[in-house]
């Protein structure tokens, strides 16, 4: 029994590790009416208690502008070795140190797109377990400060069992409402839509609350040992914040 829970908590992080992105959108042609074209994705502004996850979001951000078509997106290597350098910059939260302009000046870019990650969220109760990921992005016109777009949301996924289970499920959401209020004391935050809104996962009732409580805590140290805890909350809460980002202006060449 050991030996089976083992190898399908190990088959679940590899899956999840292995959850694709769209394909680039090469076959929609450039807009020319968005005023950007080349792009830097800037360090995640964390507000949650995990100190990986603004990274593992900002990479499947950026994979998102790369495929939304006609960007050139500047490699976050460097993006990070300039804003240290030049800048002193190393964290989200120092984003408010600068302003647009100047961080388009120094990193040589027509946009910048701000990210904050508000939950990054795995609770295990036994009757009631909660996996929930909320972020918001925003992309600044470097030359005006102009915001260009901006989105967020919140996914969440629940394992819950009987009476108990429900009223805590009921318990979360209020709270969770209540809290994004919260968040608006962040610079920046404010000006994204949708950053209060959830998309729930169909809850899965089980039998046996022991049994959910051990599947969820051998899933959380599986995935933070392989890097892909609570990626598929993540990679959905991307697709959703995404769906609308405008097509890039592309080159002149294009």
């Amino acid at each position: 029994m050991k030996r089976f829970l083992l190898f399908s908590l190990i088959s679940l992080g590899i899956s999840l590790s292995g959850c694709s992105l769209p394909a680039t959108m090469t076959t929609i042609p450039p807009d020319p009416s968005n005023p950007i074209y080349t792009v830097a994705v800037l360090p995640i502004y964390n507000a949650t208690n995990d100190v990986s996850a603004p990274q593992m979001v900002r990479e499947l951000a950026d994979k998102h502008v790369q495929g939304r078509g006609h960007y050139s997106v500047k490699p976050l290597s460097e993006v990070n070795q300039t804003l240290r350098e030049q800048m002193g910059i190393t964290l989200g939260s120092q984003m408010d140190m600068t302003t647009p302009q100047q961080l388009g000046a120094t990193l040589g870019v027509d946009g910048v797109l701000y990210g904050y990650l508000l939950n990054f969220d795995d609770m295990t109760m036994g009757v009631y377990n909660e996996r929930k990921v909320r972020a918001g992005f925003k992309l600044v016109d470097t030359k005006t400060g102009t915001v260009v777009w901006a989105s967020g949301h919140g996914v969440k996924s629940t394992d819950s069992s009987g009476l108990l289970g429900a009223v805590a499920s009921s318990s979360r959401d209020s709270k969770d409402s209540a809290a994004v209020e919260s968040f608006n004391s962040i610079p920046g935050v404010s000006e994204i839509p949708g950053i209060g809104e959830w998309h729930h996962y169909p809850s899965r009732q089980d039998t046996s609350i022991s049994g959910s409580a051990v599947l969820s805590l051998g899933g959380k140290l599986i995935g933070k040992a392989t890097g892909t805890h609570l990626r598929a909350e993540t990679e959905s809460m991307l697709n959703l914040i995404f769906a609308n980002f405008p097509v890039g202006r592309g080159s002149e060449a294009e």
